[in-house]
Parts: structure tokens; C-alpha cells; sequence
């Protein structure tokens, strides 16, 4: 048997259903949250979604099999912003979001194709960069893709929320390379 080939389109309005799976299949592979507590969000993300692809302000890709079949896809959220030095539109930061592949579809090259689709969208709309944050699974594609690692700091106001996240599995990071080649070191722990 052969392996299928692959077509890349846009979402529209009538594919938010496939996206709402993806996102909740790509929760649950992640980690960290019930199948009860994504499944109360997709319902919320499908509002939210459907409302901004309606806009524009969500673009996303779908990957799909030659009959037809949706196995992998991602957005791009035209996120509002804070205006900052070195931006070139200052309304908007674009995000990717929500990448899912299929699991007897991955390691194809979908999740770069969608990634790299929707960053040319980004720069089609002169945006001079995109941001995400990757899961343990995605880094080592958008590593190849060109992605640097950045930091963000996080305070819990909610002491549930925090023992939540901190139940999910650890991250570990390769060390980062500076401009001059030097290696950095790894966050204590190796974890972010």
C-alpha cells in the first residue's frame, strides 16, 4: 500500500469542528488537563475560534489525505498587542496555535508545512516575526524550522492552577547557543 499524499488548504468557517478536535486531541496528548476539563473548553474555543476566523483575526491550515480526510492542522491568531520598540505593526503580534497532527500521519513533514504556511501568511500581512509556545513534542520542529527559544516568567495567583501545571511532565531543553557560539545554561534543572 502506498502512503497517501497530502494537499495543504485554508480553514474556513465550516472546518472549526476539525479544528476544535485537533485542539482537544492535541490536549490531551500534551498532558496536564481531564478529558473533562478539555472537553468544557471545546465548546469555548469553538466559539472563540469561529468568531475570529470570521474576522480574519484566526487564520489556519488544514492538511489533508488525497480522499479528502483532515489529519493534521494549526492557526494562526492575529493576537492585539502592546505597541513595542522593535515590532513593525504594532497592533498585532501573530501567534501559532493549536498544531496537530494525527498520530499515523506524523513525522511527514505536515507540522512544518502548516507552520511554514502560516508564517507566510504572517509576512504577507508585513509582520517581521512569529511567536509560539511549543510543547515538548513540537520544539524539535520548530527548532529546524528556525524558532529561537525565549524566556516568559509566570505568577500563580490561583494555588490550584499552579499544582496543576506543575503535575504535568517536565520539559527538558537542549542549551542554547548565543550569537557567538557559545552554549548558555539550562535553566535550573533543565526544566522551564
Amino acid at each position: 500500500m502506498s502512503s497517501p499524499r497530502y494537499r495543504l488548504r485554508e480553514a474556513g468557517l465550516t472546518d472549526v469542528g476539525t479544528l476544535v478536535d485537533h485542539r482537544h486531541r492535541m490536549y490531551s496528548a500534551i498532558g496536564g488537563s481531564s478529558e473533562a476539563e478539555i472537553a468544557a473548553h471545546d465548546a469555548r474555543y469553538r466559539r472563540w475560534a469561529r468568531v475570529r476566523l470570521r474576522r480574519r483575526e484566526l487564520v489556519g491550515q488544514i492538511a489533508e489525505t488525497s480522499d479528502g480526510q483532515p489529519v493534521a492542522s494549526g492557526c494562526l491568531w492575529y493576537r492585539p498587542e502592546q505597541p513595542r520598540p522593535q515590532t513593525v505593526r504594532e497592533d498585532v503580534t501573530p501567534y501559532i496555535l493549536s498544531m496537530f497532527t494525527v498520530p499515523e500521519h506524523r513525522g511527514r513533514g505536515l507540522a512544518s508545512r502548516i507552520t511554514k504556511a502560516l508564517i507566510a501568511d504572517a509576512r504577507r500581512n508585513g509582520h517581521g516575526q512569529v511567536v509560539l509556545h511549543a510543547s515538548p513534542q513540537g520544539r524539535p520542529v520548530y527548532v529546524r524550522i528556525g524558532f529561537e527559544r525565549r524566556w516568559e516568567m509566570r505568577y500563580w495567583m490561583d494555588p490550584a492552577m499552579k499544582a496543576a501545571h506543575a503535575r504535568r511532565r517536565p520539559t527538558r531543553f537542549p542549551p542554547r547557543r548565543s550569537a557567538v557560539g557559545d552554549t548558555e545554561a539550562r535553566p535550573k534543572g533543565g526544566t522551564a
